[in-house]
């Protein structure tokens, strides 16, 4: 029998639409996979990168107002980074801590781990589980000291022309800050305070007459809270005492202390860190005028055993007076 024409176009017609659409079809379930396991690929290599991830801790600043911490923090970063491998995830975490003491309490008993503290080397720190890395992370900026002063000494008119006469006047730090020591030890009055914002509320009801800070934090304090306690500066004379800081680290953690330590190394040979310095502290060394003040010297006794190689580190009185 003779298939009927129009039966036989119709039949190509249907087979040719079949085989169009398995095409898609099979084109569709492919793409499908392809989706899948590059989604698989994806999760499975963010897994590992998380899980790799190095998490490293540091300190939270006490209020929003506080930038203390600022550099130090950045120097962390910056100097790990230096030594960053490919692929490598860092994860930094902060800690908020209520006093210096507490915060050398928490890294001693490596609570944390990769717990790094920007502190001021004492020699009683050798006793303890902790280590450093002998390169000055301030480059000796916190030496410099300019001091605010209380009203009623300000509108005294009175003038510093000696150490007597500083001997004479009292001065505010933190308890446990290091500067309690050194200025004890050089007969000073002193007044601690617990809370360091607490110190500049009490210098503007006359508690105490100076409250000196590192040259290269003293804009960021006059900006931040001069508006609020009326701060004023003294204008004619500098305090040196030697207070390096330098990056502690639990004294296990000795692979983290020589990844830091080549990145700060790193980071000063390529003038990266100098960049920083500037970035955080120049315009407050300006904004001091050190040049013509008055130099007192005090000595620091509690730094009696330090390995004196971090001094080729520091910068001299004449890069802060050359600042403008």
């Amino acid at each position: 029998m003779t298939a009927n024409p129009l039966f036989v176009y119709a039949s190509k017609d249907k087979l040719h639409s079949l085989i169009i659409m398995i095409k898609k079809l099979n084109s569709h379930i492919v793409s499908i996979w392809i989706c899948y396991l590059t989604a698989c690929f994806a999760l499975c290599f963010t897994s590992k990168s998380h899980s790799e991830a190095l998490v490293v801790m540091h300190l939270a600043p006490d209020s929003t107002q506080d930038k203390r911490l600022n550099y130090s923090t950045e120097l962390i970063k910056l100097a790990l980074n230096k030594t960053l491998k490919p692929g490598e995830v860092i994860q930094y975490k902060s800690i908020p801590t209520s006093s210096s003491a507490r915060a050398r309490s928490l890294l001693n008993s490596n609570k944390y781990p990769n717990l790094i503290l920007p502190l001021s080397y004492e020699d009683n720190m050798r006793e303890s589980s902790i280590d450093y890395i002998p390169f000055p992370t301030e480059l000796g900026a916190l030496s410099y000291r300019i001091c605010f002063v209380s009203p009623k000494f300000f509108h005294s008119q009175k003038k510093i022309q000696s150490i007597t006469d500083l001997k004479s006047r009292t001065f505010a730090t933190g308890i446990g800050w290091p500067d309690s020591h050194v200025l004890k030890a050089n007969q000073f009055q002193i007044i601690e305070v617990s809370k360091y914002e607490n110190i500049f509320k009490m210098l503007f009801n006359s508690r105490f007459d100076f409250f000196c800070r590192g040259i290269g934090e003293v804009l960021n304090e006059f900006v931040t809270y001069g508006p609020t306690y009326q701060l004023q500066y003294d204008k004619s004379f500098l305090l040196h005492y030697p207070m390096p800081r330098f990056f502690f680290l639990h004294n296990t953690n000795q692979q983290l202390k020589q990844r830091l330590t080549t990145g700060l190394l790193a980071a000063y040979a390529d003038g990266s860190l100098m960049q920083l310095w500037k970035k955080h502290y120049a315009e407050s060394v300006k904004f001091s005028t050190p040049k013509g003040r008055t130099l007192f010297f005090l000595e620091n006794k509690r730094i009696q055993n330090i390995n004196m190689e971090y001094k080729k580190y520091l910068l001299p009185l004449e890069a802060y007076e050359s600042l403008h």
